[in-house]
């Protein structure tokens, strides 16, 4: 699956995997309250054309993962939608308590590289990145990231 930026700003990436995380199994620690509270995150953000339209899904998710830190389910979606906010601690903040979401979710482990490499934890950020890697449609956007991530010598996979 491709990452891109669009024109540039995280905000414009593309739309919430689709795929294991969006089908999961509930874990028990969420409240039928607090899945229908994701998934009404999940929906706002398949309609996101402008940054300025990000806050209610991520009111919503942030408000679950901080009344649920266990739940990785939580904590990677708000993970996600701050990372396309823009809101790169809070998005850190998110991931390092999901744990790792693992290798067949690789643009979450973007979401997480990109993350962490913006607020300075660039050995979380270069072992996420390098994880991903291989699974990304190679765009300019993490082209980008690459260089950033890896340096501008590293090697591509």
């Amino acid at each position: 699956m491709a990452v891109a930026a669009g024109d540039a700003a995280p905000a414009a990436a593309p739309p919430a995997a689709t795929g294991p995380a969006a089908t999961a199994p509930q874990p028990a620690d969420l409240s039928s309250e607090d899945r229908a509270q994701l998934a009404r995150a999940r929906e706002l953000l398949k309609g996101i054309h402008q940054a300025s339209d990000i806050a209610e899904p991520l009111r919503l998710a942030a408000d679950v993962a901080e009344r649920r830190p266990s739940s990785v389910e939580a904590q990677l979606l708000a993970g996600e939608i701050a990372y396309r906010a823009s809101r790169w601690s809070d998005a850190a903040k998110y991931f390092r308590r999901a744990g790792d979401p693992g290798g067949d979710r690789p643009e979450v482990l973007f979401y997480m590289a990109v993350s962490y490499y913006e607020v300075g934890e660039k050995q979380l950020a270069r072992s996420a990145f390098e994880r991903c890697l291989p699974r990304l449609e190679r765009t300019p956007f993490v082209e980008e990231y690459r260089q950033k991530i890896l340096g501008p010598g590293a090697k591509a996979p």
